[in-house]
């Protein structure tokens, strides 16, 4: 395991008390786990049009009950592929209430946003909806990239 390769006493990682090997991230300045985890959120139509919650897992509606952090995390990236162009609003939420991050589509279909640093907390529950500005919007699908911290 790549615990037991690391010298002791080395300031490049630690091990917290939750076991999770982590490094220190310059860029963000904050401790952050070496492993990723990564929720995914999509809606299986085409022609969609308005507002509408994104599906996770299951085809639950992210709006009913939305992924559940089990620790405290730092979303890292955010990509997102449609199956054609759009002009489009992706928003990501907290709690279906608190507004973390709006990716905004202007003719385009796939982008990525990396290089994030937005927290999130250990029983917050995440969740996304799409807004389409104009035209319609096919297949799309949302990643988010979580860091422990």
């Amino acid at each position: 395991m790549l615990r037991d390769t690391i010298r002791k006493g080395s300031s490049d990682f630690q091990q917290g008390s939750d076991g999770i090997l982590k490094f220190y991230d310059n860029s963000r300045s904050m401790w952050l786990s070496i492993t990723r985890n990564f929720y995914t959120f999509g809606i299986h139509r085409k022609k969609i049009n308005g507002i509408r919650w994104m599906e996770m897992t299951g085809r639950v509606l992210s709006n009913l009950s939305g992924y559940l952090v089990p620790r405290n995390g730092v979303i890292t990236s955010i990509s997102i592929t449609t199956n054609d162009f759009t002009n489009s609003e992706f928003y990501i939420q907290k709690n279906t209430t608190t507004n973390l991050y709006t990716a905004t589509f202007v003719g385009e279909k796939d982008k990525v946003f990396d290089n994030l640093s937005i927290n999130v907390n250990k029983q917050d529950k995440l969740s996304c909806y799409v807004k389409v500005v104009s035209g319609y919007l096919y297949y799309p699908e949302l990643t988010l990239e979580i860091a422990w911290r």
